[in-house]
């Protein structure tokens, strides 16, 4: 299986094969998904343009601090992406930064 992450199954411990990308999105949560899912479309998208996608069709607009809510969503992302072997990673610190999906 092309892009496959080997895991053990929680409750008989026997290892499995799995798609990576499919794996991935299982362990996130309903944001996180969304985040996943837009950057891995469009990567080197910046924060306010992840934002406007992910709550584009939120009738409030989203939270009142999209900013702070994406970045720490991709923090706790991250640490549920760390054990399959995947990030979302930032260009740089700051203003500007794009984000995209790194592997390996």
């Amino acid at each position: 299986m092309r892009d496959a992450v080997h895991l053990r199954c929680p409750s008989c411990g026997q290892p499995f094969e799995a798609d990576r990308v499919a794996a991935a999105r299982d362990v996130l949560s309903p944001t996180q998904r969304r985040i996943f899912d837009v950057i891995r479309e469009n990567p080197d998208f910046q924060i306010e343009q992840i934002a406007n996608r992910v709550w584009e069709d939120d009738p409030n607009g989203g939270p009142l601090h999209a900013h702070g809510n994406i970045s720490a969503q991709i923090c706790y992302a991250n640490k549920r992406l760390y054990p399959l072997g995947m990030r979302i990673a930032a260009s740089h610190r700051g203003i500007g930064a794009t984000y995209r999906i790194e592997e390996g």
